[in-house]
């Protein structure tokens, strides 16, 4: 590579809690609607095949795949295989990329057996931050499988969303309890309940935000909204973190489509 060109470190957001139920598809939502909010290059990976929801409102508008992560090694190589062809595109552009993935409902038992592929990753030069977004309910289980996979997948930045869908934050109490002895995880997030009915006609019907907030009457439109702009301030602290990683990497600013040298 040229030694003028800028240096680019995409972004790969693995958004997932290991079961379903958890709301780890309304994240990746949300992720990419505030991603897309910021201007930034933006593609989805669902590997959900019990319900490929994020695929199937953003695949409409963005570039998108569908590669089912399943307990076998073919399905992880092609999912690697995957990151490496999109990033290696953003590199050629010479802009950053962010992938949404919207992990597999019960991917537990398939990262124990192939997630350390992931590590080895960071011995091929791949240009890219494995970002976890780990979605939690207030249940037991959900820690016992954030722990195993923080022991399996080794790489990259950590950031915990209790979902307030089953609780308030403060009620999530084997996790509060033991997350301070996680040092990996680089923040937590508490992610706010959105009201029942909106979030059933957007995934009925499989709608963005954008295209929900205008078939919405004018209250529910102004609720939706404001939780919009609760969920974009959770989001902008963790773009905020990565930020201040790029920096203290040597990597280049990001303004909008375009990398600042």
């Amino acid at each position: 590579m040229d030694e003028q060109q800028p240096k680019i470190l995409h972004r790969v957001f693995y958004v997932t809690g290991s079961k379903g139920g958890v709301g780890k598809s309304l994240v990746a939502k949300t992720l990419a609607h505030c991603i897309n909010e910021q201007n930034q290059r933006l593609r989805i990976i669902d590997t959900d095949d019990s319900n490929p929801d994020v695929d199937k409102v953003y695949g409409k508008f963005y570039p998108s795949d569908f590669i089912p992560l399943n307990d076998n090694a073919k399905s992880w190589t092609d999912f690697i295989n995957r990151l490496e062809t999109i990033t290696r595109t953003g590199n050629h552009h010479q802009q950053r990329i962010n992938v949404v993935v919207n992990g597999a409902a019960r991917d537990n038992k398939s990262i124990e057996h192939y997630g350390d592929l992931l590590n080895d990753t960071c011995n091929e030069g791949l240009n890219y931050r494995f970002i976890t977004v780990w979605v939690l309910n207030n249940l037991q289980d959900s820690v016992k499988l954030l722990e195993t996979y923080l022991k399996t997948v080794t790489i990259g930045t950590v950031f915990a969303m209790r979902n307030e869908h089953f609780a308030p934050s403060a009620e999530f109490f084997e996790f509060n309890r033991v997350y301070p002895l996680m040092k990996r995880i680089s923040s937590v997030y508490d992610f706010p309940v959105l009201e029942t009915s909106v979030l059933t006609y957007i995934d009925r019907n499989n709608l963005t935000f954008s295209d929900v907030t205008g078939m919405l009457q004018v209250g529910t439109r102004m609720l939706l909204k404001r939780w919009l702009r609760d969920v974009s301030i959770i989001f902008s602290g963790m773009f905020n973190i990565l930020d201040r990683l790029d920096i203290s990497d040597g990597v280049d600013k990001v303004v909008g489509n375009s990398i600042e040298p």
